[in-house]
């Protein structure tokens, strides 16, 4: 994707997530980095839809703070992005996305679990989900009709949660999903086969999906039938 871009302003760095834009551009959000600086996160934007091949502008979600700890070397990490393409919504235009160690650009002191809203007019919000009502970093994000924001997640040994947003992401709501529990009594992986004992870490959802028609909100996530070592 670096040589698709142009102005490139830091090399990418992986974590890409996959969304559209109101007028059908492709974004891909991912992390940034340049050699010797912390890893920070941006956005690629299509500079028209469905060119062959794509060709991307670049930009910052969050520009590297003044005054940074030296031993801090990643501030954006594990981003999920949504966008509000709900042309009824009163916050139509909204671009949504979650952050995992984010550090806020005017107190490089705080830091944790992000919520980087980008508004049509390019302002650029950034809050720490404990300061919403949203307590753990999202394993999904979504904008659903009327412009809500969904954000789904899981604590360990605790049913999944959906967490909800009527006011574009300035506070949130907490709704359980029942007998959604992932977790035995260990973390557990997924075995290679039954004859080896290799294994590879699970992404434990929960995932969302909406019918844009009836608005009927969709949640699947993994539901181990027992752990094995």
């Amino acid at each position: 994707i670096n040589s698709l871009t142009d102005p490139k302003i830091r090399d990418f760095r992986g974590d890409p997530k996959l969304e559209f834009t109101t007028n059908n551009k492709l974004l891909i959000a991912s992390l940034l980095y340049n050699p010797n600086e912390v890893i920070t996160g941006g956005i690629y934007e299509e500079k028209s839809p469905k060119s062959i091949p794509p060709s991307f502008f670049q930009s910052y979600v969050q520009p590297i703070p003044q005054n940074l700890s030296p031993e801090v070397w990643i501030i954006f990490d594990y981003e999920k992005i949504a966008v509000d393409k709900d042309i009824s919504s009163p916050f139509f235009g909204s671009t949504y996305m979650s952050v995992n160690g984010m550090k806020l650009s005017s107190d490089p002191i705080r830091g944790g679990t992000g919520l980087v809203t980008i508004k049509p007019n390019g302002e650029i919000i950034e809050k720490l989900t404990a300061d919403v009502g949203l307590y753990q970093p999202p394993n999904s994000l979504l904008v659903g009709k009327g412009g809500i924001l969904y954000a789904g997640r899981w604590n360990p040994g605790e049913n999944m949660k959906v967490h909800y947003s009527l006011d574009g992401g300035e506070t949130f709501l907490e709704s359980e999903l029942p007998d959604s529990n992932s977790i035995i009594d260990r973390w557990c992986g997924g075995r290679i086969s039954s004859t080896s004992s290799r294994s590879w870490s699970i992404y434990y959802g929960p995932e969302l999906a909406q019918d844009a028609n009836t608005g009927r909100l969709y949640a699947a996530w993994v539901k181990f039938k027992e752990c094995r070592l």
